[in-house]
């Protein structure tokens, strides 16, 4: 049976804005336009945001000391009910503001129905693109990093073995162990520069003011959040717990192949130009590989270079040369593992 006039402003007025309104929203309407299903996780900030708003309010004489102290209990009284998981959603509530300032004026009364005085909207979003580049960047770096252990822990490098509580199996193959964590580390990079791509373009089309397209914000970033956060937490237990092939590595670090740079250093820091060293090392390379003859015999042999510089094939001693700052060398590494435990120490004494 359709609604009648009276009945349907009836209905409305369940809504904070229905004084224009005569007719009730439609259900589609409500449930396109409904954010409560994700926003709802904001309710402490908007408790918090709204005492602050209600002390300013008396602060400024705009509301009596006396509705204000109704306002503020009546916060605090929400607050209560949200923490012990009695706190009851009705139908009319569209975001978790207007479901608070609904509980509110329920408590408080008239007082609580002043609780919106003035306040309204804002259109500024540039703090939410910021942190979802930011995040974005953080997923990529987790990408790259992902990428690495991949790698690593293939058969064919065998630098290190994750621990059996890090890694999935194959439903067909029984051999396998897969590094998912570092997989989906890569996959959700994309996820996070999907979510920061989304809301720049839901920005670039709005005029200078608050528009209802803002409202699709949260949901990006609430995702970006939880997805970095879950990942530095696995990646971190994933690296802690894996095993590594210290052999396999120092192979790896020590290939002839690998030592060619420092030849051509070699040869810079006795004054032959880069271009000219680069050259010539890389025709050496050139004859090792079409002659199947050592690298480093070749350099031993060459009249410009000699034992000296085919004393840089020996074991580590090209990774011990690696002592800048940034580098990958043990001492260089060591002094980066230190001062990054000094700026983690320091962030999270000024986040306590």
């Amino acid at each position: 049976m359709p609604a009648t006039p009276d009945s349907a402003k009836s209905d409305a007025a369940k809504h904070l804005w229905h004084g224009r309104f005569s007719e009730a929203p439609a259900d589609s309407l409500m449930a396109f336009t409904a954010s409560i299903g994700f926003d709802m996780r904001l309710w402490r900030d908007d408790i918090a945001g709204s005492i602050a708003h209600a002390e300013m309010l008396g602060a400024t004489g705009v509301l009596p000391r006396v509705d204000v102290d109704a306002i503020v209990a009546a916060l605090h009284q929400v607050q209560g009910e949200f923490d012990g998981g009695t706190f009851a959603f009705v139908a009319s509530d569209e975001d978790i503001h207007t479901a608070i300032e609904r509980r509110v004026t329920e408590i408080a009364g008239a007082a609580g129905a002043k609780l919106h005085t003035a306040r309204s909207r804002v259109s500024d979003r540039d703090f939410v693109a910021e942190a979802l580049f930011t995040l974005a960047m953080v997923g990529l770096h987790l990408s790259r990093l992902g990428e690495e252990w991949v790698l690593w822990t293939t058969e064919e490098f065998g630098f290190a073995t994750l621990s059996d509580r890090h890694a999935t199996g194959s439903s067909m193959l029984p051999q396998k162990k897969n590094a998912d964590i570092a997989e989906l580390a890569r996959g959700k990079a994309g996820r996070l520069v999907g979510n920061l791509t989304g809301l720049l373009t839901t920005l670039k089309g709005l005029p200078l003011a608050y528009n209802r397209d803002l409202q699709e914000d949260k949901e990006p970033l609430f995702d970006s959040l939880d997805q970095v956060n879950r990942g530095l937490e696995a990646l971190a237990e994933m690296i802690a717990a894996a095993s590594f092939n210290a052999d396999a590595m120092r192979t790896a670090a020590d290939a002839p192949a690998a030592v060619a740079t420092d030849v051509a250093e070699w040869l810079v820091a006795r004054g032959m130009p880069f271009r000219q060293a680069h050259a010539k090392v890389g025709e050496l390379v050139s004859r090792s590989l079409a002659s199947d003859t050592p690298l480093v015999d070749l350099v031993r042999a060459d009249a410009a270079l000699g034992p000296d510089a085919a004393a840089l094939f020996a074991p580590g001693v090209a990774v011990r040369r690696r002592a800048s700052r940034g580098a990958a060398g043990p001492a260089a590494a060591t002094a980066q593992r230190d001062e990054l435990r000094r700026t983690v120490a320091a962030l999270t004494a000024r986040l306590a």
